[in-house]
Order: structure tokens, then sequence, then C-alpha cells
């Protein structure tokens, strides 16, 4: 699935919310390559939630970009809400994510 369209959305509009929960068609790469596109322009970013609840196809390269997003210098918003529920997370990946967190 390209998120190439919901990217355009998210740094147009100014977006603060981001709900793509329970969407199976999302896969561990385009997801991951949407987060690192959003990195790449941090200051025009201003998402406060993000929702990947129950995103059944998404796996560690999201949970490690989304580790990354939260560590991310410069950006103008406050991920206030975060929710990675039903996504299942290697054990390796618990402690940098809580560090980021």
């Amino acid at each position: 699935l390209d998120l190439s369209a919901l990217q355009s959305v998210v740094l147009s509009t100014g977006a603060e919310t981001v709900d793509l929960e329970g969407n199976a068609q999302l896969t561990d790469g385009s997801l991951r390559k949407f987060i690192d596109a959003i990195m790449e322009q941090p200051k025009d970013i201003h998402i406060q939630a993000l929702s990947l609840r129950d995103c059944s196809r998404v796996g560690q390269s999201t949970i490690e970009a989304v580790g990354r997003l939260l560590q991310t210098d410069g950006v103008n918003y406050a991920l206030s809400q975060l929710d990675l529920s039903g996504i299942p997370m290697n054990v390796k990946l618990h402690l940098p994510l809580c560090q980021a967190i």
C-alpha cells in the first residue's frame, strides 16, 4: 500500500491525528517508508496522536522507525498518544522504544 497520498495530506494540512487502526493492507515496509518520509520534514509535521493499533502486517521495521521518530530533534509536534497495541514486538525493541518515549 502506497502512503504517499497520506503523507501529502499530513504535510499540507498540519494534521494532528493519524489513525490507521486495523488497516490490514498496511505492510511493514510501506509504513516504515511513511514514517521515514515524515522525519525528513519534521518542521511541517504536527502529529499529536498516531494509532497503528491492530495493523496486522506491521512489524519490527515500523517499530524501529517509530522509535527514531520519537527521538527526532527539532520536531514541531508533541506526540502525546501512540497506540501500538496488537502489533507483535520483539523483546529486543522494548527498551529502545521505552527510552524513546
